[in-house]
């Protein structure tokens, strides 16, 4: 199979110069992103993939202190004393990012590295980044650090899971892991405008614990932590969101994908694979959720893709269409190693991504939604058009899908079925039209 020659930056310089053109009034008091004059580039290494002996959840990578895991990007350092991998806990809303380890690695190279969580590490959600000497750090990874076995940990109270992760006011939640007797139950907000609150449970073992979600917490984000009787000390914490009592579900799915004109560039280089970023609206970009389609083959023009199982951009409860942020790219996928398209390249290619965004949109400068999609979509399309370089890659495109409260409206009325939402992808002499649906679940 033919394929096109793997790097074209004039193409993607060109695409950057004609976003900037046409959004120069709003980023005019966005933080610069781009290196000031005469500064040379710094070539910033990147996490690709965390592996772990423990698997993954929730969706991410598992860690157990003390246990070796696999970090694979690119750009490391040969020794392992010039890398370092920060395990840094995630602000929120109340609270700033805490950096609570270094580590430097077992092993290196420049590829790979590995590495344990430190034993005095808590339980809960973490961001590792990877620095190297003289260089930026890396884009970062969420992960889920686990407590320590029972045993290892000498019977100290803590969360393995919460069941489910989301809840109307007044429904039952469910913990497991170690408690004592008596124990209290505490929800502190994550989401701006929430409160915290002291639960007691409704059952109590010393595996399990039961509560209810108070009637007067607000919907959105919460940390769950348990504290023993008489003691101020708290378990780790998990994740919980509060769900509106009358709120139903949507969902958004990359439907279908038809090509008007496929690429001049030959046999093979009409093969395609879509990402998407989107964001809640809060004080910044919140609550990032990444997604990637793998590789489809052998689009032709007049043709389209329509899988079987639409691929989820985002599923949220019922809200203003304004709170979300959501954009969707198209890539075009021209590797020539002869091993055939990847089934994760999508996913590989975004990860990591919408932590980093997120954190830089928290900027006071951001003062309104209009300049926060603007710099999300540059920000965006500066990282892509990085990582698909790297991997002979072409970015077709970034586009908001843009979504209306006219829009929810529809989608409730047809109980199921969807509204259709088009976006259209133009570049490296390719023309393709995408079907977004938005549909209420229940």
């Amino acid at each position: 199979m033919f394929h096109s020659p793997p790097l074209r930056p004039i193409v993607i310089l060109v695409q950057c110069a004609t976003f900037l053109a046409t959004s120069f009034p709003l980023l005019a008091q966005i933080p610069a992103v781009t290196p000031t004059q005469g500064q040379r580039p710094t070539f910033v290494p990147r996490i690709k993939e965390i592996r772990s002996p423990a698997g993954t959840y929730d969706g991410r990578p598992k860690l157990l202190p003390l246990q070796t895991f696999t970090v694979e990007g690119s750009l490391f350092n040969d020794l392992a004393s010039q890398n370092r991998i920060t395990v840094v806990r995630p602000s929120t809303t109340f609270s700033p990012a805490v950096q609570v380890a270094e580590i430097m690695p077992l092993s290196a190279t420049s590829t790979k590295l590995t590495a344990r969580i430190p034993a005095n590490v808590e339980g809960g959600s973490y961001v590792l980044r990877v620095k190297v000497e003289g260089s930026e750090p890396s884009n970062g990874i969420f992960v889920e650090v686990a407590d320590l076995n029972i045993g290892a940990r000498m019977g100290t109270p803590h969360i393995i899971s919460v069941s489910p992760d989301s809840g109307k006011r007044g429904e039952s939640i469910s913990l497991k892991g170690l408690f004592r007797s008596s124990p209290r139950i505490f929800l502190d907000p994550t989401s701006a405008g929430g409160e915290s609150f002291s639960v007691a449970p409704s059952f109590t073992s010393r595996e399990a614990i039961s509560f209810k979600v108070p009637a007067a917490a607000l919907p959105g984000g919460y940390r769950v932590s348990v504290a023993s009787p008489g003691s101020d000390d708290r378990t780790n914490a998990l994740r919980l969101r509060v769900v509106d009592d009358t709120a139903s579900r949507y969902v958004v799915e990359i439907a279908r994908i038809r090509s008007i004109t496929e690429s001049a560039d030959g046999i093979g280089s009409d093969e395609i694979y879509a990402v998407a970023l989107s964001f809640l609206v809060g004080s910044g970009l919140e609550s990032p959720v990444e997604m990637g389609t793998g590789v489809f083959n052998d689009v032709d023009a007049g043709e389209s893709i329509q899988p079987s199982n639409p691929s989820r951009v985002r599923v949220f409860h019922g809200a203003s269409a304004s709170d979300h942020v959501i954009l969707i790219g198209l890539e075009e996928y021209d590797s020539s190693d002869g091993d055939g398209p990847e089934p994760k390249r999508g996913e590989r290619v975004m990860r990591g991504m919408g932590y980093d965004i997120s954190e830089q949109s928290r900027d006071p400068r951001l003062s309104s939604r209009e300049k926060l999609v603007a710099f999300a979509r540059l920000s965006m399309m500066r990282e892509l058009a990085s990582i698909v370089r790297a991997y002979s890659d072409d970015l077709l495109g970034i586009e908001e899908l843009r979504l209306t409260d006219a829009d929810i409206q529809k989608a409730a009325q047809l109980q199921g079925a969807p509204v259709v939402k088009q976006l259209v992808f133009k570049g490296d002499g390719s023309h393709y039209v995408m079907d977004v649906h938005l549909r209420m679940i229940k």
